[in-house]
C-alpha cells in the first residue's frame, strides 16, 4: 500500500500537473482548471493501472485528452491538439529515458526527471509563439503561399509522431521483457 501511495504522489500526480499547466499555459485557460486537473488524473491513472508499457496508452491518453479539452473548452480546442500532446508526451518520454540511461542512480535519475519536467515551463513565451506559429503554419487555407510550408509541416509532424511510436513501443517492449512480460 505504500509503494502504491509514493507511486501516485512521486511519480503520477506530478506527471498530472504537467500536463494540466502544459494546457493551461499554451491554451491560456482561466476557467475549469481544477476540473481539467481532476480529469486528466482520472484517465491517467486509469489507464496507467490498464495499459502499462504498452503504446496503446498513449493512443488512448491522446484521444481521451483531446475528448476531455472539447469537453471542456469547446472553442479553444484544435484537432491539432493532438499532435501537441504527443509532443509533451516525447517530451516526458525522452526526459525518462534520458534519465534513466545516464544516472545509474534510480533515485537521483527519478529526482532529476522530476526536475526536467519543469524545464519547458521556464520558456513559456517561446513555446506558446511556436505553437500560435504550428496552428497558423498548419492551415494552409489562410494564405497561398503557406501551401508548400503547410504541407511541410503536416509531414513532419506526421513523420515525428511515426518516429515517436517505433521508437515508445521498442522501449515498452524492453521495459516489458525486463519485468518479466
Amino acid at each position: 500500500m505504500k509503494e502504491i501511495l509514493i507511486s501516485i504522489i512521486l511519480g503520477m500526480l506530478p506527471e498530472c500537473l504537467f500536463y494540466t499547466y502544459f494546457w493551461i499555459m499554451l491554451k491560456q485557460l482561466k476557467n475549469k482548471r481544477i476540473l481539467l486537473f481532476i480529469l486528466i488524473c482520472i484517465i491517467y491513472f486509469s489507464l496507467i493501472m490498464i495499459k502499462r508499457y504498452e503504446v496503446l496508452y498513449y493512443f488512448l491518453f491522446g484521444i481521451l485528452m483531446y475528448l476531455i479539452l472539447k469537453i471542456l473548452y469547446k472553442e479553444k480546442t484544435n484537432f491539432l491538439d493532438i499532435f501537441v500532446f504527443y509532443a509533451s508526451c516525447t517530451y516526458i518520454f525522452f526526459i525518462s529515458c534520458f534519465c534513466i540511461s545516464i544516472i545509474s542512480n534510480y533515485q537521483i535519475a527519478y529526482i532529476v526527471n522530476r526536475i526536467l519536467l519543469l524545464f519547458p515551463f521556464i520558456f513559456y513565451k517561446q513555446i506558446i509563439s511556436i505553437y500560435k506559429k504550428y496552428m497558423c503554419t498548419w492551415n494552409k487555407e489562410t494564405n497561398i503561399s503557406k501551401y508548400l510550408r503547410s504541407i511541410t509541416i503536416r509531414v513532419g509532424t506526421i513523420m515525428l509522431l511515426s518516429s515517436f511510436i517505433i521508437i515508445s513501443s521498442q522501449v515498452c517492449l524492453y521495459i516489458s521483457n525486463m519485468k518479466g512480460g
